[in-house]
């Protein structure tokens, strides 16, 4: 079982080392695992990918999804909504700790969604470091005023623009120039 969590979740090449050397999103992994051990029906997990790359995060999604489907319970936190779209057939949102909305990720996003989520990540430099997220959230901030950033970590920036009356097209085109720019 052990054997399986491990591979299933990419920690072989760790799997000799002290945790306490892990990075941040290896501990993530190493503690989901470990709460899938013995097949509990109820699962609990607070914000199981935070801080994890993208390609680490797919993963484990992948591997929390075939544990709903196997018949067990999950039961995450979260501020990641394209988190909770992959992961969870309902969600309750809180606001200083009181239950605000509950539904499926579709009813809330028909009752309260608008705008577009950006997920960007920079190249690397000749070193092989991310280049500054500066210009780009400068780029986005004046291309899209009523943007917000909600990430900004290791290369990645997450971004909310709300105003739904801009085409997505537009959105495609901007970024695009960007990109060449």
């Amino acid at each position: 079982v052990v054997d399986d969590l491990i591979d299933v979740l990419m920690l072989k090449k760790y799997a000799d080392r002290q945790c306490g050397t892990y990075s941040g999103g290896n501990k993530r992994k190493l503690s989901t695992a470990m709460a899938l051990i013995g097949d509990p029906p109820f699962i609990l997990l607070d914000e199981p990918t935070s801080g994890m790359d993208p390609g680490a995060r797919r993963q484990l999604w992948n591997v929390l999804s075939q544990v709903r489907a196997s018949g067990r319970t999950l039961i995450l936190t979260s501020h990641s909504m394209e988190e909770c779209d992959a992961l969870c057939t309902k969600i309750v949102i809180m606001v200083n700790g009181k239950f605000v909305c509950y539904g499926s990720p579709q009813h809330l996003k028909n009752k309260f969604g608008h705008g577009y989520t950006l997920i960007c990540q920079m190249g690397l430099d000749q070193n092989g470091f991310h280049i500054s997220t500066h210009p780009l959230k400068e780029f986005v901030k004046s291309t899209f005023p009523n943007s917000k950033i909600f990430d900004d970590h290791h290369g990645y920036c997450h971004f909310q623009i709300p105003d739904a009356d801009i085409p997505l097209a537009a959105v495609f085109s901007a970024m695009e120039k960007a990109k060449r720019d």
